[in-house]
């Protein structure tokens, strides 16, 4: 017996819907976890500073830079050298305390960063900004469950981000197979806002924070890159 046109078609708006409430419940209580959508919109700028540990042995001081949808910078210093890493819109470059000329990012280098420039993360307001995000189910990584979300941002760029099913906390964000960050070690910075202290990259390099700062003066021009400009 063939079921109703009517019935099928109720059956199928009813699974679209439940698929779309999910990905916003999810999406909903990450931002609450991160202290509500008012707290994530405050957020202006970061000024972050870190120890890290390359996955070959070698140590390096890291300085960030963050200014919300203007830029990224990130310093790394290990050896007496100086490696400078800038993300903006539109391009990214990098250069070093002794070979000074720019040299703009290539491959992957620049689509993995500009996600650092939103300040509030991908998720709020994420329709008004024109990303599109999936449910992509639940994934077990390093024995942590996780929502597995898919994100589209406008400019056609899919990052995976996987979200702690008991924190509601970003766990992991890749990027095709060449960029992935694990996030643990989430901790209130002393303005109250939350931040994983500690990150692991695709290639076994780690880092951890030791001071966060928010809502610091950062100047426009540590993101604007001139040749011979360090």
């Amino acid at each position: 017996m063939k079921k109703p046109i009517t019935t099928i078609f109720f059956v199928i708006s009813t699974m679209l819907f439940g698929q779309a409430q999910t990905v916003d419940e999810i999406i909903n209580k990450h931002i609450v976890a991160m202290g509500g959508k008012e707290k994530m919109m405050s957020l202006k700028t970061v000024r972050m500073t870190a120890s890290a540990m390359g996955n070959n042995g070698g140590e390096s001081n890291l300085l960030y830079f963050k200014k919300h949808m203007v830029g990224f910078r990130q310093e790394q210093t290990a050896n007496g050298i100086t490696t400078i890493r800038v993300v903006t819109q539109k391009k990214g470059w990098r250069f070093t305390s002794t070979a000074k000329t720019p040299k703009e990012l290539q491959g992957d280098e620049f689509p993995a960063g500009k996600n650092q420039i939103d300040l509030q993360g991908p998720f709020v307001n994420y329709k008004e900004k024109g990303t599109k995000i999936e449910s992509e189910g639940k994934e077990r990584l390093d024995g942590t469950t996780c929502y597995k979300l898919k994100v589209t941002f406008k400019d056609g760029i899919e990052l995976s981000y996987f979200i702690d099913v008991k924190t509601n906390f970003i766990y992991k964000i890749s990027y095709k197979k060449t960029y992935a960050y694990t996030f643990t070690n989430y901790k209130k910075n002393a303005a109250g806002y939350w931040f994983p202290y500690n990150t692991k990259n695709i290639r076994g390099g780690t880092a951890s924070y030791q001071k966060i700062e928010t809502n610091v003066a950062v100047d426009d021009k540590l993101f604007e890159v001139d040749e011979g400009v360090f």
